[in-house]
């Protein structure tokens, strides 16, 4: 999956594998142990089968403003 900002990619979520290739299973364990990934309840296509959100002009207005404040 593709994140983008104002239509530009800037990450990519992807699944848990290590160098050789394999589930990173006892990877992902160690991090849902240490409080760093919180495990989902639910197939990832629950999420992926709704349509995006809408923002209210309220909220986008505060982004954009924030994205401002960077430049």
């Amino acid at each position: 999956m593709q994140v983008l900002d104002r239509g530009r990619p800037v990450a990519r979520l992807t699944g848990l594998a290590d160098a050789s290739g394999s589930t990173g299973d006892h990877h992902r364990q160690g991090l849902i142990r240490a409080g760093i990934l919180r495990p989902g309840t639910a197939a990832a296509s629950t999420v992926l089968d709704q349509e995006p959100l809408e923002l209210s002009s309220d909220l986008r207005r505060a982004v954009d403003e924030d994205r401002d404040d960077r430049r």
